[in-house]
């Protein structure tokens, strides 16, 4: 008996959404979601969604920012958290409470966040930059005291007209501006009591600096460095012992006050002043102090401010939505700007900004409003094709709020194509280049410490994605729709698709399959319920209706519940076109 023709399948890919199917392989999806591909090519449903904290942040719920912190004294890893109004520090046992760092801040801003040594530094665009060392939540900077009383003291010690001065510093080694001069003090043969400045010192500064002039001078030299839980200094140290090559700081400025754009590189923080082209740098290794001259203007003329910053490939680049620069050079003695340009392709959403360099692939993620794009050093590549339909379909108003992390070999996009918050992500898997979609949306993506995907929703909730558990006590609704299989027939005949073989598995819950020859969906639409195929991979095999024939057919598998399905591969079998 002659064998009827078939088409086999055991291999998927993740979606192609283009309309012409002679570009669609026939491996890939032309829609669907909530499904994964594992390395094998097996379709798979994703696995279900929790909630870190299982109470809601309150106030005004939405959690914008999210962000993971080491601190070399605690072998924990912390999750800082930005919803409402409050900077939050999140619990690191059930429930994963969070806890307010920080209150009354400007509401529906995107806090960004580097770590540099053992603190956390933030900023919004809004609010003064911030920063957290574990203990103290507190303005960014190191700020200048008020100048230090001075009283005589007993006999032996110094003799003519002086001055002092102080400074604040934080974490035993980076240092502030010093106060204005204390009053004049006359010492004939007597010691000089210097009290500590009565302003309050912020939570990490570790000592207080004093500086002093010789006999009738005027530059202030190092004098001692003292505790900050020591209140008094006694001076009796003669003008020839001072430390002549270290004076009183006069540019170890505070940040600016309301940076929209943090980042580290070469040992250096860099911070963009909100809504213009002006980058400001710190002194290599002090991330607090920012001399005057710091600073750099980008590009002016073309009319765009910077939009987005990131060190990657050795160099710091500056992102406008339709410019391309580059900070080069090591320090400030190379620092440098070229004026041109390398690309028209900017970037239009700040936080899907992701350095891919590190794990082998040479290039820079980002969204650009033509879609997702790769910078690789040269060029600025176009990934996103084969979802191009839906890259169009982004909501102008809301690009902007997109935001994107690389977690392991994929890139994770969340993005708005309906309403006012990000409604979906899509991944992208680096190695393969395919695409698959998720029908929920975030504010924020991070990876946490055990490689888990963490989203920030603005439910008041933050989720770990694909944990194998329950969707937030929710059924998981995934689909996968192939391309238009093309069965080319003689003219007077048909192809009658008779039979169809599956292997999967999928307890409890239930499989739906729907068969569309032609595109023809009121006429030659079949659809086969099969319930509780078991947790073990079985072969399914069922008939087709006769109706359910032509040169194409579409296949839609579906389901909804909280058990894993997986699909192994599957069989078309027909009848061949030349009998009826």
């Amino acid at each position: 008996m002659a064998q009827w023709p078939s088409y086999r399948q055991n291999l998927f890919r993740g979606i192609n959404n283009k309309t012409d199917d002679f570009r669609i392989e026939n491996e890939e999806a032309s829609d669907g979601k909530n499904f994964l591909v594992d390395d094998e090519g097996t379709l798979k449903s994703r696995p279900g969604r929790a909630k870190r904290n299982l109470t809601a942040i309150t106030a005004t719920p939405d959690v914008l920012s999210l962000f993971r912190y080491y601190h070399s004294d605690d072998s924990t890893v912390k999750l800082i958290a930005y919803g409402g109004t409050n900077i939050y520090l999140g619990a690191e046992t059930t429930p994963w409470a969070f806890t307010s760092l920080e209150a009354s801040l400007t509401s529906d801003t995107k806090w960004r966040f580097v770590q540099f040594r053992d603190k956390v530094f933030g900023c919004n665009g809004s609010n003064t930059n911030w920063k957290y060392d574990g203990t103290n939540a507190i303005d960014m900077g190191v700020a200048v005291p008020t100048a230090p009383a001075v009283a005589l003291g007993a006999a032996t010690g110094l003799t003519g007209d002086y001055y002092y001065k102080v400074s604040w510093q934080v974490d035993s080694y980076e240092e502030g501006d010093a106060s204005v001069a204390s009053s004049l003090i006359q010492p004939s043969n007597q010691k000089v009591t210097v009290t500590k400045p009565t302003s309050t010192a912020e939570g990490d500064v570790t000592h207080w600096i004093i500086y002093r002039t010789e006999a009738s001078g005027a530059v202030y030299y190092k004098l001692a460095t003292v505790a900050i839980a020591t209140g008094t200094y006694t001076d009796s140290t003669a003008d020839s012992s001072l430390d002549t090559g270290t004076t009183a700081p006069t540019d170890n400025n505070v940040p600016p006050v309301n940076a929209d754009f943090i980042a580290t590189h070469h040992r250096y923080v860099f911070l963009v002043d909100k809504d213009t082209s002006r980058i400001y740098f710190s002194k290599q290794d002090y991330p607090e102090t920012y001399p005057a001259a710091n600073y750099f203007d980008v590009m002016t003329k073309d009319g765009e401010n910077i939009n987005g910053i990131i060190s990657s490939q050795g160099g710091l680049w500056l992102f406008k939505k339709n410019n391309l620069y580059l900070l080069a050079g090591n320090d400030t003695t190379d620092f440098g700007i070229p004026p041109n340009s390398y690309t028209h392709y900017g970037c239009y959403a700040p936080d899907t900004l992701v350095d891919c360099t590190y794990m082998g692939i040479n290039g820079i993620l980002y969204l650009h409003k033509t879609g997702v794009r790769m910078w690789n050093g040269a060029s600025s590549q176009l990934v996103s094709r084969k979802i191009q339909t839906t890259v169009d379909s982004i909501q102008d108003d809301y690009i902007g709020e997109a935001c994107a992390a690389l977690i392991g070999d994929e890139y994770w996009i969340s993005w708005n194509t309906s309403g006012t918050y990000n409604n979906e992500t899509w991944v992208l898997n680096l190695l393969t280049g395919d695409w698959r979609k998720y029908d929920f949306g975030c504010n924020h993506i991070l990876q946490w410490k055990d490689g888990t995907v963490m989203s920030a929703v603005e439910d008041g909730f933050v989720y770990t994605e694909d944990t194998g558990t329950d969707d937030a006590d929710a059924d998981i609704t995934w689909d996968y729709t192939t391309k238009n299989y093309e069965f080319p027939h003689d003219a007077g005949s048909f192809n009658r698709f008779r039979e169809f073989v599956l292997w999967a598995s999928l307890d409890t819950d239930t499989l739906s399959i729907n068969f569309v020859a032609d595109n023809d969906s009121t006429n030659k639409s079949f659809t086969k319920t099969l319930v509780d195929i078991g947790s073990t991979l079985v072969k399914k095999r069922f008939s087709l209706p006769q109706y359910i024939q032509g040169e194409k057919l579409k296949i839609k598998f579906s389901s909804v519940g909280q058990n894993a399905c997986e699909i192994r591969a599957f069989e078309i079998r027909m009848i061949p076109s030349n009998r009826r």
